[in-house]
């Protein structure tokens, strides 16, 4: 079914349970979507559905749970006059998924609102109000990695297109300042603010705002340079006596004392994961860093370059970096674990292409004669499990893996009578012959079925169609280390259940 479909399918169900005099609230964005969103908030393993509605000018949601039917559960007052933003993370805590609301209460202007589920319904949990401009929810990592909990990253409008930033953490029932985290998101302002410049270098607001920015991602040698530079202008932002103090501050600060020798990456590196396991097989924890030379902000995502990953052993404090074959992409990820069963972590890295196909790379690593060995590299896997994919008379497809010789047929004719048509005749033989394909791979994680502590690789790849928006089913193949490489343990094809209207 498509997205489409899928959204109108939805607000259908929202416009059964509206007041009297209600409408839907659609969410100010180039697309115009309605505004709900399903997620799991009350943590019983079954989706509830949030909506936003207007009545006589005022804001609501309802919470929506289905048990074969929908059904409203509670109803939320909100605030403002319409929404512009609205996410589902673990915010409170890691283990319960909380809503995340943006009420517009101006043009440029949102007050946040984090919604929970409790034994006595759902609650606003902000003691105080939280005014932004943007918002983004990123689960950030700090010296040890990250633990689950999502981090809440402020943006609020000055003059121009600057913004001032600030990060968030829950602690102690509230949203408190994570300093923690700035050398982890301030990267991306800074990143932000040398794009502004580049069009108006002889902004001081511009200068503030990047000096401002280097100094929280542990960059105070740069920080004093540009805020040098701020301050030769007439008319510094925000004043001389301001910039001034900043100066001082900054060179009262030891030299890399603001960047930790234990994870300095030649000052010139931007952290993008971090955890901690013994990965060189000497019974002491090392420090795995995941590293990149450049990040650019592309709207909801950064692209990183020259990715590579950093092992600092915990016993010497030496660092060994290991260059992975992807160097260039979205979102790369690290996962420490036991794959070879030898009770000791490797390591494995995955980044995403960033082509519009969201396809991803994966690599293992483990500890060997003193080296770091790649022993898994999605490029080899794909060369070696090369499918066929063709469709055939009586609503059949047939795929075929010619090196496992492994065989799979696929009944298609619970398909849409249009989508056949287009296909097949009114006999169901083909109209013409029809090659699909089986896609990169689209997710690739670790999964530990026996429960030992020793991991497996699950890899799902989508077999396409008639064109690559055709998903017809996905080829879930489950990898084994067995000693001197992965091979697989076992494979299914699995098809998607339908939603009925």
């Amino acid at each position: 079914m498509g997205q489409e479909r899928l959204i109108d399918l939805h607000v259908q169900v929202i416009h059964r349970f509206l007041p009297k005099m209600a409408e839907v609230v659609y969410m100010l964005q180039s697309s115009h979507p309605p505004a709900f969103i399903v997620a799991d908030l009350d943590g019983d393993g079954q989706e509830e559905m949030v909506a936003a509605y207007r009545c006589q000018g005022e804001m609501y949601l309802m919470i929506l749970k289905k048990n074969r039917d929908w059904y409203k559960i509670a109803e939320v007052k909100g605030t403002g006059y319409n929404i512009t933003d609205m996410l589902a993370a673990p915010v409170t805590h890691s283990n319960q998924i909380n809503l995340i609301i943006g009420w517009q209460v101006g043009s440029i202007w949102s007050e946040l609102d984090i919604v929970q589920w409790t034994t006595t319904g759902y609650k606003h949990v902000l003691r105080k109000k939280y005014y932004y401009s943007k918002l983004e929810i990123v689960d950030m990592p700090d010296d040890t990695g990250k633990n689950g909990k999502y981090e809440v990253a402020l943006w609020s409008h000055d003059t121009g297109e600057s913004y001032k930033v600030e990060v968030y953490k829950w602690q102690h029932d509230e949203l408190v300042s994570a300093k923690e985290y700035y050398r982890y998101y301030f990267p991306k302002v800074m990143n932000y603010y040398e794009g502004l410049l580049k069009k108006a270098p002889a902004s001081p607001v511009y200068l503030y705002y990047l000096a401002d920015a280097q100094a929280k991602s542990a960059r105070p040698e740069q920080a004093l340079k540009t805020l040098e530079m701020a301050q030769s202008f007439p008319y510094p932002y925000p004043s001389k006596e301001l910039i001034s103090q900043y100066i001082t501050e900054l060179q009262a600060i030891p030299k890399n004392h603001s960047i930790p020798s234990s994870i300095t990456v030649n000052g010139e590196e931007y952290l993008l994961d971090c955890k901690q396991a013994d990965v060189n097989r000497d019974g002491v924890k090392d420090r795995v860093l995941v590293v990149a030379e450049k990040i650019t902000d592309k709207g909801d995502r950064t692209f990183v370059e020259q990715v590579s990953v950093l092992v600092q052993d915990g016993r010497t404090g030496l660092q060994k970096r290991i260059p992975i074959p992807t160097h260039a992409g979205y979102h790369p990820t690290l996962f420490l674990g036991d794959f070879t069963g030898d009770k000791r972590s490797d390591i494995l890295v995955v980044i995403n292409t960033g082509e519009n196909d969201g396809l991803l790379h994966g690599y293992l690593y483990t500890f060997v004669d003193d080296e770091y060995a790649l022993i898994f590299h999605s490029d080899t896997f794909l060369a070696e499990n090369k499918y066929m994919v063709r469709f055939r008379d009586g609503y059949h497809v047939h795929i075929e893996n010619p090196v496992s010789s492994k065989s799979y047929l696929l009944d298609i004719s619970d398909k849409k009578q249009s989508y056949l048509d287009e296909i097949y005749k009114s006999d169901t033989t083909l109209k013409k012959p029809i090659i699909g394909k089986v896609a990169g791979i689209k997710e690739l994680f670790p999964t530990d079925y026996e429960r030992n502590g020793t991991y497996t690789l699950q890899i799902n790849q989508n077999i396409l169609g008639q064109d690559d928006s055709d998903c017809l089913a996905v080829v879930e193949t489950i990898l084994k280390w067995e000693g001197v490489a992965f091979t697989p343990n076992r494979q299914q094809v699995a098809i998607s259940g339908k939603v009925r209207s």
